[in-house]
């Protein structure tokens, strides 16, 4: 094959091939002048055979398509790769989806990433990149302008988190007041700003609400707030701050500058106040609406609160308007709903679920004929959804 003039493309996944034979494999890469794509998913290379691979990459000037899915590459055949990557100039498309790359193994490629011109596409999902790891990625690909697709999970493409991040520090330089409200921001996006967040002289109102930023998110913003002393309005209503992280946040704004605004308000909900709305449902056996509107319900508190109503035969009236059950406590509703023949209203708005959730009930809706009143507006229920719940209505009699 170092010879071979015609081919473009070898598959060889799945062959369990031995780091002798990738020895020779990437000595033909070496030479070959028209292989453009190679296949070496799921061959347990690991480290041996990374190195072999990487000293061909420094050297070939014709592949363009690597996928290293499902092997058994770790941080140092990650080092390898990368030092690759800053030289290589023809790699277009390398996946390393499904190894061992932990976040040391990221802070190799990140690094590469700062140098690389021409990689447009590195899929990293599926291995054990933590918020350190993905940090670094992070941060250099501010220094990056050809990669177009960076993903470290399916629902996450870190070149357009970065794009969206960048703009923010930006605003963060000049603005007095910036609204990231309903933003899907979690703790990896909350340490990026709470570094800008730390010599930002400029900010005064900070929302934050309605986020995914959890204890970890708390901890980064914490850090940068008792260096800020300009700061003087924090929304952190509605994401997953137990109430331990909020007294720290409090405290180190509190010292660090007098705040006129801090809102806390529907957060996680804590065991202590699960078990008070528990009691308090269960003791009143006459109760008929349970009113859990605005409790910061999260998808485990309501799968706790509402086991009850599997064979509750008292409450009619279900009111969950307002928190954040999502899809997992969505489908615990439905599931519930598919035993119980007593409720007749229940109000699902403002919980971010999607059509999943809307599949889950259109199935119970088909069978179910008591529930008169169902409330899913204000979700992220798309066309695909509100089709599934019509073509259950046409079978629903009530």
């Amino acid at each position: 094959m170092k010879n071979n003039s015609t081919l473009i493309d070898l598959d060889l996944q799945g062959n369990n091939i031995s780091a002798t034979a990738i020895q020779y494999l990437s000595d033909m890469l070496k030479e070959n002048k028209t292989l453009q794509i190679l296949n070496l998913q799921s061959n347990h290379i690991s480290y041996d055979g990374a190195k072999y691979l990487a000293s061909a990459l420094k050297i070939n000037t014709t592949l363009q398509i690597l996928n290293l899915r499902n092997n058994d590459i770790e941080n140092i055949s990650a080092e390898y790769l990368a030092n690759a990557l800053k030289t290589n100039r023809t790699l277009l498309i390398l996946n390393l989806q499904n190894n061992r790359i932990y976040d040391n193994g990221a802070k190799y490629i990140a690094d590469a990433l700062k140098i690389n011109t021409t990689l447009s596409t590195l899929n990293l999902t599926g291995n054990m990149i933590g918020d350190e790891g993905k940090d670094h990625l992070l941060n250099n690909l501010f220094y990056n302008t050809t990669l177009k697709r960076l993903y470290i999970d399916e629902d996450t493409n870190l070149i357009e988190l970065s794009t969206f991040l960048i703009n923010i520090i930006n605003q963060m330089k000049t603005s007095t007041s910036i609204d990231l409200s309903n933003k899907s921001l979690r703790d990896i996006e909350t340490r990026i700003l709470a570094n800008e967040l730390r010599f930002n002289t400029t900010l005064t109102t900070l929302d934050l609400s309605n986020n995914e930023i959890k204890c970890k998110g708390v901890e980064y913003l914490t850090n940068a707030l008792e260096r800020n002393k300009t700061i003087k309005t924090l929304n952190l209503e509605g994401n997953k701050i137990s109430n331990v992280s909020a007294e720290r946040i409090a405290d180190a704004i509190q010292q660090a500058s007098p705040v006129f605004g801090l809102n806390f308000e529907r957060n996680v909900i804590n065991d202590e106040e699960i078990q008070q709305l528990i009691d308090s449902l269960q003791n009143d056996l006459t109760q008929t609406t349970w009113d859990l509107q605005n409790k910061r319900l999260n998808n485990r508190a309501t799968c706790i609160i509402t086991r009850p109503l599997y064979n509750n035969t008292i409450v009619t009236t279900l009111n969950l308007a307002n928190n954040t059950i999502k899809n997992k406590g969505g489908r615990m509703i439905a599931y519930i709903l598919s035993y119980n023949n007593t409720l007749l209203t229940i109000n699902l708005q403002h919980n971010r679920m999607k059509d999943v959730v809307a599949k889950r009930f259109a199935n119970v809706l088909e069978r179910n004929t008591t529930v008169i009143n169902l409330e899913l507006g204000w979700n992220d229920i798309t066309n695909r959804g509100a089709r599934s719940l019509a073509k259950a209505l046409r079978r629903n009699r009530t």
